[in-house]
């Protein structure tokens, strides 16, 4: 969802246009994800198969769980990345696949993180298990993204209608994909907001989708936050999670 197509939403609802320039100043800069059915021909950005790493690359290992590939982002498919995300550059990201349910999203390293500022020389790179699916390419276009939950209006008062119509109306006609970088967190079923702090970010927000084996607090949300300061670094070593 662009600027344009923002305003004209905010437009043509009765409760909501009047309140234009605060929508517009609470819109968080994002990128929308899009899914393509088949294996990506030409793009690297992928959910799923298999990432593209330095014949080096030593597997994540854990001693409870096993690390499969969530997917890929190849930040120079986007045009014009909203800061603080990198221009170039490539993100392989791995998750705990824990069948016993001993882990659980908020511990630490349930997702890690491997970007490598130059994307030359890269191989894709088979498991260690035999665990993986096909690949799913993505199209990334940057856009916006506004908060869907009360929790996320920290200090911006709306009447009741104006609250109604922006967490139930804009989404509903925005019809934005499931699935971005940055911009504000989804969560359906907790009762809180689950960025860790105020000095972190979503980084990458995902759905439970079951052709890639993801099934995340039972058909819901999987959000994976990182620090503003790390990330302006370049520094994807320390992600947080939470999923619902």
């Amino acid at each position: 969802m662009d600027l344009d197509r923002l305003l004209d939403i905010v437009a043509s609802l009765p409760a909501l246009h009047s309140h234009a320039a605060l929508v517009q100043h609470i819109a968080r800069p994002c990128v929308d994800i899009t899914l393509h059915a088949g294996p990506p021909e030409s793009c690297r950005s992928r959910f799923g198969g298999l990432p593209l790493v330095p014949p080096d690359f030593v597997w994540p290992s854990h001693p409870e769980a096993e690390y499969r590939f969530l997917g890929q982002i190849d930040f120079s498919e986007i045009d014009s990345p909203p800061a603080p995300l990198p221009e170039t550059g490539l993100l392989c990201l791995f998750y705990l696949q824990d069948a016993q349910g001993n882990l659980f999203w908020q511990d630490d390293g349930y997702v890690v993180g491997h970007y490598r500022h130059d994307p030359t020389l890269l191989i894709e790179k088979q498991p260690p298990h035999e665990s993986h699916v096909p690949p799913c390419a993505l199209a990334l276009k940057r856009g916006l993204s506004l908060p869907e939950r009360r929790e996320l209006l920290e200090g911006v008062t709306l009447d009741e209608m104006a609250s109604e119509s922006l967490f139930y109306d804009v989404p509903e006609m925005a019809r934005r994909p499931n699935q971005w970088l940055l911009g504000y967190p989804r969560y359906n079923t907790l009762a809180y907001d689950p960025t860790p702090g105020t000095d972190w970010v979503p980084l990458l927000v995902v759905p439970s989708i079951d052709a890639l084996d993801w099934c995340w607090h039972d058909g819901d949300t999987l959000m994976i936050f990182i620090e503003a300061d790390r990330l302006a670094a370049r520094d994807f070593d320390h992600l947080k999670c939470d999923a619902g």
